[in-house]
């Protein structure tokens, strides 16, 4: 004799964090890994872009590593195909196991980012990424350019072209447009663990409510 079957596990939830570089998303983004393995006693799964990927190494090379100069198509290009990589490779697997993905950097940092270069409205770049999985949550740490640019600075010499006031802020400009249930703008000037609570809390009530439904169909 056979014993009941097993519930099928629901899917894990998608959190994405975005904001200006220096606004503490991989710090923000590790936090929240570690709470959510804390008090559900399960391991989210960590994510960033670029990814580590092939191509996520490529770009990572071309942005950081001074080898040449991309065109801001081709950039956007490059940047698409590491994304399509995540997502088969990375990102759905882990949601339909019921894995929680945390990840720093997805979708809206291209439309932030590229877009700021110009050579495509930001809208369009949007589009055209409507074919990968919307996060469920994505919270978009608000800093503005000066203070980023004084974060980056400190960390050592700039090295990219996204490193500079004009530039950050039409970036700023673009993160400031988004909104909706499913976006949360969090003050990042203020103290990291007030950050950590706001984001755990919203995190938190999303988990909740997804439980609740599963309990009560």
């Amino acid at each position: 004799m056979t014993g009941p079957r097993e519930a099928k596990k629901p899917p894990g939830l998608f959190f994405a964090f975005e904001g200006l570089d220096g606004s503490g998303k991989s710090t923000q983004a590790k936090l929240l890994a570690e709470s959510l393995e804390s008090r559900f006693n399960e391991k989210p799964l960590l994510l960033r872009e670029p990814t580590l990927g092939p191509i996520g190494q490529s770009l990572r090379e071309k942005l950081f590593g001074g080898s040449g100069e991309v065109s801001p198509e081709n950039e956007l290009s490059l940047f698409m195909m590491d994304r399509d990589w995540d997502v088969f490779a990375n990102i759905l697997p882990g949601l339909s196991s019921g894995q929680n993905v945390i990840i720093d950097r997805y979708v809206l940092s291209t439309v932030a980012y590229q877009g700021a270069r110009g050579f495509m409205d930001p809208k369009e770049i949007l589009r055209l990424n409507d074919k990968y999985p919307k996060p469920n949550l994505t919270f978009i740490l608000d800093l503005g350019p000066e203070a980023a640019l004084g974060r980056i600075k400190a960390r050592g010499p700039l090295v990219t072209n996204y490193e500079n006031l004009d530039f950050l802020v039409k970036v700023k400009g673009i993160y400031d447009s988004f909104d909706g249930p499913d976006i949360l703008h969090v003050d990042a000037q203020s103290d990291p663990n007030s950050i950590h609570g706001q984001i755990s809390r919203a995190a938190d009530d999303l988990i909740r409510g997804r439980e609740r439904t599963i309990q009560n169909p």
